[in-house]
């Protein structure tokens, strides 16, 4: 995405809002449960980097920790689908006008082998509706290469009126 010049403009609900929802959401994702056990957002520990909110393109980091490793040492790749995953759907519930939504589908096409220490997912919110957000989001190591994308569809909902 940085690579490449597009003309969409997100309108985002309330900006401001917007952001302290995505910082909220990461903080959540990166802190243990009440009664001390971790959750897989714990696990991947997100950290924002930075957001550029007039093209809708938010960046969030992560490093590599050894039980995310396959048996060549390379991140494994459900690992990186999970980092897409939840970089997208802290995103798209951000930017949700009930904020709220979840994944209905995402596609991943793996570039190179994930083997540095760190990774930055930089995902672009394309469309934000009343019932779907559509983002994409490409990998990098910390030199800047290419490692993967990724597109990923998020229903909005209202989690008050959730069975």
């Amino acid at each position: 995405m940085t690579e490449e010049k597009t003309n969409v403009k997100v309108q985002t609900p309330d900006t401001p809002e917007v952001l302290k929802r995505l910082n909220r959401i990461l903080t959540h994702c990166g802190a243990p449960t009440t009664d001390g056990a971790l959750t897989f957002g714990s696990m991947l520990a997100p950290e924002f980097v930075s957001a550029d909110t007039e093209k809708g393109v938010f960046v969030m980091s992560y490093k590599r920790k050894d039980w995310e490793r396959n048996n060549r040492g390379e991140l494994h790749g459900g690992i990186i689908l999970s980092m897409f995953d939840h970089s997208m759907g802290a995103v798209a519930v951000s930017a949700s006008p009930t904020g709220d939504a979840m994944t209905v589908d995402m596609q991943a096409s793996f570039i190179r082998p994930f083997t540095a220490d760190e990774y930055y997912i930089e995902v672009q919110l394309m469309s934000s509706g009343k019932t779907l957000s559509r983002l994409r989001s490409v990998a990098r190591d910390g030199e800047g290469r290419l490692l993967a994308t990724s597109n990923g569809t998020y229903a909005v909902f209202d989690p008050s009126k959730r069975k």
